[in-house]
């Protein structure tokens, strides 16, 4: 059984696919902020980023799509995973 969490943030995924550019474009700063400010790692948040990211599309804004995929990847060297 999937967890509410789980379940809010597919939903959260399916409506991006619907929303405007300047919209995704915010949600990618947030997340990139979000991912900067965590010290450790709560590995599900990284994960989640990408299917965000998945779900926004790499294209909405090639700059902002590599500096999350190292934030992403920066953490992940952190915790070892």
């Amino acid at each position: 059984m999937k967890s509410s969490r789980k379940i809010r943030k597919e939903a959260d995924r399916k409506h991006l696919k619907d929303v405007s550019i300047e919209a995704k474009i915010i949600k990618l700063i947030d997340r990139i902020d979000n991912l900067m400010k965590m010290k450790g790692a709560d590995t599900s948040y990284v994960k989640e980023s990408k299917l965000l990211l998945d779900a926004i599309g790499r294209d909405i804004d090639p700059e902002l799509t590599k500096k999350l995929e190292a934030v992403m990847l920066e953490l992940r060297k952190k915790v070892g995973k």
